[in-house]
């Protein structure tokens, strides 16, 4: 039986506008470690949520629900702080409530302490990244409890695990704001490979994009074949870096996670021309560390993972635990550009990601997002992927 802790009864109030909804919720979780009044004081009254909780939040991100001040969830606009909830994406200023994903903690035995977080996208058939997923990620991880041996990251949807990021909003941004934007998820991916447990995404469904840059944030990919329809298999569903078929690259570190996880000549020509693997490619590939029987025992494989992981502390260093800058990656990977160059350097996208995945290898972790970034903003103003990303809408409304 499974314990939760279900944040996602933590809800945090609009503002002193918003009076008529200001209702406080109480979670179920415990009293704060502290034995102090976890709650915001007066002087934040405009945005009151009472929290009632097992820890004080998990000590790597500094969370501190006992303290007389609320404490900052974000920096540079990107995240919202406590008392004012307001994203500045694509020039809006939309105003809403940060509502926690859902997080389930196992109390005991062989997967005591290990946390599923499952992602949600309310109203939608399938999860999309965009910035409100990922401010509600952020603050989900600043809220998981202290003495967890482990996190799983799932998805509630069961035709995909994230189908990718949400290039409308994307091309709604100026080259200024996509740099904001990129820079934001590219730290709230980094909490993930920040957090002192292991971690799995276990990925049921498409994995596309940033979708999988997300997943492969995690020290491990746990697959599961896609489910039953009607009495029969489902079709393998896809699982890959498509951003090179638009004209543009991945953003998020992927063309170096990517090369970590499969041969990376393999990879960086699948990244190069936009091809995902399907779900049977990837397990030939060796993409995943572990594959379920069948998608109803994912989770259950996932957490078996995780807790079969060393779990005596985890040293960090700020980047995922694979990418193709690690030393014992690095020789190969440097290979595989040697041997694909001629063959990807046709597109500007291709050249690109060689780019992104030789400063990954050569110059760290940073230096490959750094490329990426730069590379992604540039290309998709130019006429090639404009074309393509029309091309792609047009046919999406049909």
């Amino acid at each position: 039986m499974i314990g939760r802790a279900n944040f996602a009864a933590l809800r945090l109030m609009e503002a002193a506008n918003t009076a008529r909804r200001r209702n406080t919720v109480t979670a179920t979780a415990g009293t704060n470690a502290s034995g102090a009044d976890p709650r915001p004081s007066a002087a934040v009254n405009t945005a009151r949520t009472r929290f009632t909780r097992s820890s004080p939040g998990h000590p790597l991100f500094g969370l501190d629900y006992a303290t007389d001040q609320p404490p900052k969830l974000g920096d540079g606009g990107c995240c919202p702080t406590w008392a004012d909830r307001r994203f500045h994406a694509a020039g809006s200023d939309l105003t809403m409530s940060m509502e926690p994903f859902s997080v389930e903690v196992e109390p005991q035995g062989a997967h005591g302490g290990i946390a599923t977080l499952i992602l949600d996208a309310p109203g939608k058939p399938v999860v999309v990244l965009d910035h409100a997923l990922i401010s509600r990620l952020e603050f989900t991880i600043k809220s998981l409890p202290a003495g967890l041996r482990g996190l799983v990251l799932a998805s509630s949807s069961d035709r995909a695990f994230v189908a990718g990021a949400d290039l409308k909003s994307i091309q709604e941004m100026n080259d200024a704001q996509l740099h904001d934007y990129l820079r934001f998820g590219s730290r709230v991916f980094g909490m993930l490979s920040q957090l002192p447990f292991p971690t799995a995404a276990a990925i049921n469904g498409a994995a596309l994009g940033g979708g999988l840059e997300l997943a492969m944030h995690c020290d491990g990919l746990i697959g599961a074949p896609p489910a039953m329809r009607d009495g029969q298999p489902g079709k393998p569903y896809p699982v890959g870096l498509p951003e090179a078929g638009l004209g543009i690259c991945p953003g998020w570190g992927g063309t170096s996670l990517f090369a970590a996880r499969i041969e990376p000549a393999d990879a960086i020509r699948r990244t190069a021309s936009g091809s995902p693997l399907t779900f049977d490619d990837g397990v030939k590939a060796g993409l995943f560390d572990a594959v379920a029987a069948d998608a109803s025992s994912l989770r259950a494989t996932a957490k078996a993972w995780v807790a079969g992981r060393n779990q005596g502390g985890r040293s960090r260093d700020g980047a995922p635990l694979l990418h193709a800058g690690r030393t014992e990656k690095a020789a190969a990977v440097v290979r595989a550009i040697d041997s694909v160059r001629s063959e990807v350097s046709a597109s500007d996208a291709g050249r690109a990601v060689l780019a992104a995945v030789d400063a990954g290898v050569t110059k760290g972790w940073s230096a490959c997002l750094e490329v990426e970034q730069r590379e992604l903003v540039r290309l998709r103003s130019t006429a090639h992927a404009k074309e393509l990303i029309a091309a792609f809408f047009a046919k999406s409304k049909k």
